[in-house]
């Protein structure tokens, strides 16, 4: 099936990733400040942040993206260990997410997964208060590993990822944690050096429930923190109950689909 645009809004829409690639063809009517945080002459890679982008708001094979409207605020935190590694600074990380708080970003993507940590716990605690909502992706580490964060901590809306038949993608992680399932199997989208192709991992699955979200925030007027139930019981209410009544540890409320 065709993807469908969420919504067409005019909004503001964050991700903490790496660099993504502007000059791609996919955003030529995309709308993006990006903002690096690495020490230096550093630079960020581009294949993971433009494939995030490109799920967000990506014009591929002449589809609408999902967000028409959108604003994106690119918050670069990664930098390269080796061919096969990209690793992120905890103080990078505080620093986007300080930064799109700043640019009144509301909903902030975060397709990346590590230890828990108190400091970066206590920031995202600070952006929820301020209003924030944070997305993250669950993590490719398989159904019985445990849970890795941000998407492990309470506030923060947690992704697992399915494939085109609505099961379960087979390194997703799983448990009590996970809020919603989308799309993170062969998702064709954005890739580096201008070209487009499919990609795997709870990495594509978290920027579709964000931008579902973003139109949800967009929609109900004023979703400060006393519309915080308000504009989660919207967004659950968008899902496609999978697996056991309710929410359950493989689709959490369930599939947000655009289409």
């Amino acid at each position: 099936p065709l993807a469908t645009p969420f919504c067409a809004d005019a909004l503001r829409i964050g991700m903490v990733d790496s660099a993504v690639e502007q000059t791609h063809p996919v955003f030529n009517d995309a709308k993006i400040t990006a903002k690096s945080f690495l020490s230096g002459s550093v630079q960020s890679p581009t294949l993971h942040g433009t494939a995030v982008a490109g799920v967000l708001l990506g014009k591929i094979n002449n589809q609408a993206p999902l967000l028409k409207g959108a604003h994106l605020y690119s918050a670069e935190v990664f930098y390269r260990q080796s061919d096969y590694a990209q690793g992120a600074t905890l103080n990078a990380m505080i620093e986007a997410i300080n930064w799109l708080i700043e640019e009144d970003v509301k909903v902030i993507n975060m397709s990346l997964a590590g230890p828990d940590n108190a400091i970066l716990k206590a920031v995202i605690n600070a952006a929820h208060k301020q209003g924030a909502y944070i997305v993250a992706a669950a993590g490719n580490e398989g159904p019985a590993a445990d849970p890795v964060f941000p998407a492990g901590y309470e506030d923060v809306i947690a992704v697992s990822a399915i494939d085109q038949h609505q099961q379960p993608y087979r390194w997703s992680n799983q448990g009590s944690y996970i809020d919603y399932s989308a799309l993170g199997v062969n998702v064709l989208t954005a890739q580096s050096q201008r070209r487009t192709g499919r990609e795997s991992g709870t990495s594509m699955a978290a920027p579709i429930v964000s931008a579902a979200l973003a139109c949800t925030v967009a929609r109900i007027k004023n979703a400060a923190i006393a519309n915080r139930s308000e504009v989660l019981s919207a967004l659950a209410e968008k899902a496609i109950d999978l697996g056991p009544v309710g929410k359950d540890p493989i689709y959490g409320f369930g599939a947000i689909q655009p289409w």
